[in-house]
């Protein structure tokens, strides 16, 4: 499985932990509270954001695209059976749904078991190594919004990423490809290296932003210095497209 997607369900289980604490005491604002939050900055904001091209882009049969898929079925029935308690009808509405998908689910979302806690699935390691490296990818954002203004940058694919870290970030840095970075920054390139000034804290990150090179891939909308064919297609979407055709 994906990194970002263990770590989603990492995250997942403290929030069924939080939720059921909420219910179980009578504080329903609080479960309310915590799935809304989850919903929003980790789901939507992160996972989401990110699981988009690989959704989109990979081939149905690729590995990312089906742990991706995995997850997204996981978040899907675990958060529906949170959020029946408070939204009854949406939630039974949605499990109806779900049960066009697999048969085998109970006949009502208030017939399924109650969400707990998978201890196999929380990495508390991995939460942390997260939350520095969503601290780049927050510098990369803020980057980006002031780089669409001065240098007239539209959607964010449109820009090359150099990223200056301090030499404390090197390992983190240096544990997943440049790709893996792109990715989690949702641009076509990226680049790091490290700040020649040992005394700057971890969080200090130097983000510079030019506009990318190459061409727009049409199919994932990334640019490349190397397309393939008339259409123009990015290697990875070419590959791609090679494989669905050969499978068919």
């Amino acid at each position: 499985m994906e990194e970002m997607d263990c770590w989603v369900l990492s995250r997942l289980q403290d929030v069924v932990r939080k939720a059921t604490e909420g219910f179980e005491s009578y504080e329903f604002h609080v479960p309310s509270f915590i799935i809304h939050q989850f919903c929003v900055n980790d789901i939507s904001a992160i996972f989401m954001e990110t699981a988009k091209d690989r959704l989109y882009a990979s081939a149905p049969g690729d590995r990312e695209r089906r742990s991706c898929q995995s997850v997204m079925w996981e978040l899907l029935g675990t958060l529906t059976r949170l959020l029946a308690p408070v939204l009854s009808f949406t939630t039974e509405e949605i499990w109806q749904q779900m049960r066009k998908i697999d048969d085998r689910l109970p006949e009502s979302v208030f017939l399924a078991p109650w969400p707990e806690a998978r201890g196999e699935w929380i990495d508390a390691a991995l939460e942390e190594r997260w939350q520095t490296m969503l601290l780049v990818r927050s510098a990369v954002v803020r980057a980006l919004e002031k780089a669409r203004a001065e240098l007239g940058i539209g959607q964010s694919l449109e820009a090359a990423v150099s990223v200056t870290v301090p030499p404390a970030l090197k390992p983190l840095m240096a544990s997943a490809p440049e790709t893996f970075w792109a990715d989690l920054c949702i641009v076509s390139a990226f680049s790091w290296s490290l700040a020649s000034d040992t005394s700057k804290d971890t969080d200090e990150v130097e983000v510079a932003i030019s506009r990318v090179e190459g061409d727009k891939c049409p199919r994932c909308w990334k640019y490349s210095s190397s397309p393939e064919g008339e259409e123009k297609l990015c290697p990875r979407c070419a590959d791609a497209l090679r494989r669905m055709e050969a499978s068919l």
